[in-house]
């Protein structure tokens, strides 16, 4: 009889041993499958592809908020540049067939790939020229992380690198400066009518300026406005 109590006790600890077992198992297993969905629920951000343009398109057409200093016809060049990689980035819904919620572009100069380091007070520069964000978003999506994606790629290159824009609207300055943007400059709006400019000098004369007066030209835009509003190169 005691031996069968004996056995009967040791089954029973075999029994709730690989019960509690199965029962971590299972903790552990749910535990992965809710960190699975939420990772797939959450809203993608990448860099744009040629393939998004007729969303974006879409997305410029029906907005909740838009920001564009460049027309329609520029927005390939800022997807694939000629010179430098792309400054963009794109906000993707989980279901892929309600395509992007959000868009963000800069231009500049910005390249990769360089040999060694950048020359003493050089930076390597960029301008806001799109942001776009729709009536709706993914849970969790926000337009900071657009602009985000674009400064944590250019943090990982390791090189200085300024980005600049001219917000009007204080949607998209709050933004920026969510993003560490600092105010450096202010630009004022003057306006006057034609009924009260004053006559045109008689000796004064318009024509094309020439290639070979660049170079007088940069040294007048040099001496007047500070590098931030200096022309490109």
């Amino acid at each position: 009889m005691r031996a069968v109590n004996l056995l009967s006790r040791f089954i029973s600890r075999v029994l709730l041993h690989n019960f509690q077992q199965a029962f971590d198992w299972l903790q552990s297993a749910f535990a992965i499958y809710q960190r699975l969905l939420v990772h797939s629920l959450l809203p993608m951000i990448r860099s744009v592809n040629p393939t998004d343009l007729p969303s974006i398109h879409r997305l410029i057409e029906e907005n909740r908020h838009i920001f564009l200093s460049c027309g329609r016809e520029d927005l390939p060049g800022l997807i694939t540049p000629a010179t430098g990689i792309p400054l963009t980035a794109v906000g993707l819904w989980p279901d892929d067939a309600k395509g992007i919620w959000g868009f963000v572009a800069f231009d500049g100069e910005l390249s990769t790939g360089l040999a060694g380091p950048l020359q003493e007070g050089s930076l390597q520069e960029g301008a806001l020229r799109a942001v776009v964000i729709g009536h709706n978003m993914p849970a969790g999506a926000s337009a900071d992380q657009l602009v985000g994606h674009i400064l944590d790629s250019r943090q990982a290159d390791g090189q200085p690198f300024q980005l600049t824009a001219l917000p009007h609207e204080s949607w998209l300055a709050q933004l920026l400066e969510r993003q560490q943007f600092q105010v450096v400059d202010h630009l004022c709006f003057y306006q006057r009518s034609r009924r009260n400019a004053p006559p045109a000098a008689d000796s004064a004369l318009l024509r094309p300026l020439r290639a070979d007066e660049l170079a007088e030209l940069k040294k007048v835009d040099s001496a007047v406005f500070p590098p931030l509003w200096r022309m490109a190169e």
